[in-house]
């Protein structure tokens, strides 16, 4: 040992205590039932990746406790907990979405106009989409982009409120061209 590590034995079993441990377990194709990587890979990954969903990252989640912090990392589980992140958060979306609906009622006081606004805001999504994916040549939209929901809720709700509020304001101008004369 002396040779290899520049320790004795009884040097090296001292230093090899310690209170972090690393271990990693390497997943492959072929799966069972399978002959090879080749045979019918998209049916594989469809089984690994209901693996990973419904077995492997409900055990890693739980895993972890006050004395023991488990750490873990992959392609597709992290695809997984990024998705599932993201559809959480969407749910959080739809709760402001309703209720910057029922705010919009409230100061517009119409359902029909707050319904049309928030479907003019929800009309820059598929804008954006086209824009990032198509215009600009990217191939498919990352998980990151969907947290734009919130801003682009928020300042198309903003929007329509100033909107709103000019309306309403000029309403002892007129209308026509003499009421721009008087502004």
């Amino acid at each position: 040992l002396d040779r290899y590590f520049g320790v004795s034995a009884q040097g090296l079993q001292a230093a090899l205590q310690g209170n972090i441990t690393r271990s990693v377990f390497r997943f492959a194709m072929p799966l069972r039932g399978f002959n090879g990587p080749e045979d019918r890979p998209r049916d594989q990954e469809a089984m690994f990746r209901a693996f990973i969903e419904e077995e492997m990252y409900p055990f890693l989640v739980t895993a972890s406790s006050l004395d023991l912090k488990v750490y873990y990392y992959g392609n597709i589980l992290q695809s997984y907990e990024v998705q599932s992140t993201v559809w959480h958060d969407a749910r959080f979306a739809s709760g402001s979405l309703i209720f910057i609906f029922c705010y919009l009622v409230a100061h517009l006081r119409s359902g029909r106009l707050a319904l049309f606004a928030l479907f003019c805001i929800a009309l820059s999504f598929p804008l954006a989409y086209v824009l990032y994916c198509l215009v600009y040549g990217h191939g498919r939209m990352i998980a990151i982009n969907f947290l734009a929901l919130f801003v682009v809720l928020g300042v198309g709700a903003d929007d329509v409120f100033v909107l709103a509020d000019v309306w309403r304001h000029s309403r002892p101008y007129g209308t026509g061209e003499m009421a721009l004369a008087r502004r």
